[in-house]
């Protein structure tokens, strides 16, 4: 597995159509050239609704994550928002964070 979490920086000194071309052309197919599975970080309100919609169209699934601050409350968040060829839940489900940063989805 690969993390690419400063996926981002990269749009910051190309434009949009470049850095889509990039993630488009080489992020997303190195994964299944070397059997792997590629978490990308992207956030949102950084780029024009293009972009989120290309990479969306090219990836296999989407997950959001969202940090909820409700009455003083902190609670991290996950959803599946879309999954090619698989069944899922696209609730909210709340994550718990253990001692070594290990996440659990909340019971």
């Amino acid at each position: 597995m690969r993390i690419i979490d400063n996926g981002p920086v990269l749009a910051r000194y190309n434009d949009e159509k470049s850095f889509v071309e990039f993630v488009v052309t080489r992020v997303i197919p190195v994964a299944s050239t070397i059997e792997s599975t590629t978490v990308t970080g992207v956030i949102s309100g950084l780029h024009s609704e293009w972009v989120y919609k290309n990479i969306e169209a090219s990836v296999d699934g989407m997950i959001d994550f969202r940090l909820d601050e409700t009455e003083g409350e902190t609670r991290d968040l996950v959803r599946i928002r879309t999954m090619h060829a698989a069944g899922y839940d696209k609730r909210w489900h709340q994550l718990k964070i253990g001692e070594n940063f290990e996440l659990t989805l909340e019971k």
